[in-house]
């Protein structure tokens, strides 16, 4: 055990989601998102990052995203992800 917290918890440490967007615009936005759970994140456990529900269809790009192993992880610190 890591710490106290649940094995999938997780806080945004940063992003530049803008304020304000026209109708059918698009951007990419970066998230910094550090793990703060005990388990450990990784495309091989098929963790995935984006939207937490899905009611109809997503609404940021394709919902979720693979996690790349090769290149998403930042020990021990945080993992980043881009999202059109």
């Amino acid at each position: 055990m890591f710490n106290d917290w649940p094995d999938r918890a997780a806080k945004v440490l940063w992003h530049n989601f803008p304020k304000r967007m026209l109708p059918g615009e698009k951007r990419t936005v970066t998230i910094v998102v550090r793990n703060e759970g005990d388990a450990m994140w990784s495309a091989k456990d098929n963790f995935k990052f984006g939207e937490k529900e899905f009611l109809d269809k997503p609404m940021f790009g394709n919902g979720r995203y693979y996690l790349d192993d090769t290149q998403d992880d930042i020990p021990s610190t945080a993992a980043f992800f881009a999202a059109e």
